[in-house]
């Protein structure tokens, strides 16, 4: 059956004419105890070991990639350039991983993997800046 929608247009006070909005009605959602019972309901295995449903995952996957390369940066800055350099990535990609858990990006064993990385490259030259220090100064140099 055809609807009439001359009696949804008004006349303004100006001469003009508008018509009043009628949208569409949305179906409801789907119940969270049918969505997660369902098959391929997107929530994948790491996401199911951390706990974290598939609608919560909505932080952004460059934090998490950010920090595993700055935790590789790091390494190899420590390796190949300079241990000041690298405990500032390291400090980056602490802070970026934890900014990532926060948000639940995906890929949290990234996540994991990159701040573990830069500890260990703040610790480890930390501790070779310091054995430095003091070898110098047992040398009377400082």
């Amino acid at each position: 059956m055809a609807r009439d929608h001359s009696d949804d247009i008004d006349l303004n006070t100006d001469g003009d004419i508008e018509a009043e909005a009628t949208a569409p009605t949305a179906s409801a959602p789907e119940p969270d105890a049918m969505r997660d019972s369902a098959p391929g309901n997107g929530v994948s295995p790491s996401d199911a070991d951390e706990g974290i449903d598939a609608d919560e995952a909505l932080g952004n996957p460059g934090l998490s990639v950010a920090t595993a390369i700055f935790s590789i940066v790091g390494v190899i800055l420590a390796l190949f350039v300079s241990w000041i350099l690298s405990i500032v990535a390291g400090i980056v990609a602490i802070v970026l991983g934890t900014m990532a858990k926060r948000q639940h990006a995906p890929y949290p064993r990234m996540i994991t993997a990159g701040r573990v990385l830069g500890f260990i490259c703040v610790v480890a030259n930390t501790v070779m800046a310091v054995g430095y220090v003091l070898y110098l100064m047992k040398l009377g140099i400082l």
